[in-house]
């Protein structure tokens, strides 16, 4: 596993470098969780980044938030890498296959951490040109999820807005981009 984390800044270099897109973004999430008969109320701040070149599109994301469970605040952290291919030109719009890999650590006061992975393939549609409306969907382990990113003018700032469904729970997100 050590080996697999070594090459991933490699791959973001590598990516960055031939990338005809790059977006660093700031945001937060809102949204609750069931299951289990046990639900859940969260809020987290985050960073991430997106990069696409004409069939590749990269993303990784690191988030930190609390978790309302039963009454207790939990403290909790996640971080994400996902790639996927562009069967065309992603920044026309593209149909997309990939795979993501997420990690999440919840804090129990007085307990050992709760650690889980999840590494899901996913398929959506998506433009990412940097010029204009770029936009996503995608299907990934019964999560239907949107997101939508509209310039700010004419300056390299953006705005992004994104939503997720599925049986067991909702979120909402919000947060500026920066295009490079």
């Amino acid at each position: 596993m050590k080996k697999i984390l070594s090459i991933i800044p490699v791959l973001i270099f590598s990516l960055y470098s031939s990338a005809d897109v790059n977006y660093l973004t700031l945001g937060t999430v809102n949204g609750d969780v069931s299951s289990d008969g046990l639900s859940a109320d969260f809020d987290a701040v985050g960073i991430s980044y997106t990069s696409a070149t004409e069939k590749v599109l990269f993303g990784g994301s690191v988030q930190r938030g609390e978790m309302d469970v039963a009454g207790y605040n939990l403290d909790y952290v996640a971080d994400s890498l996902s790639i996927g291919y562009g069967f065309t030109d992603i920044s026309t719009g593209s149909f997309v296959i990939g795979a993501s890999y997420s990690r999440v650590e919840m804090q129990f006061p007085g307990t050992s951490n709760l650690k889980s992975t999840n590494t899901d393939g996913y398929i959506g549609f998506y433009k990412v040109s940097g010029e204009g409306v770029d936009y996503g969907i995608t299907y990934e382990d019964s999560v239907l999820s949107a997101n939508l990113t509209v310039p700010l003018g004419t300056s390299s700032w953006r705005a992004r807005l994104g939503i997720a469904n599925s049986d067991d729970g909702d979120s909402i997100s919000i947060g500026v981009r920066y295009l490079f």
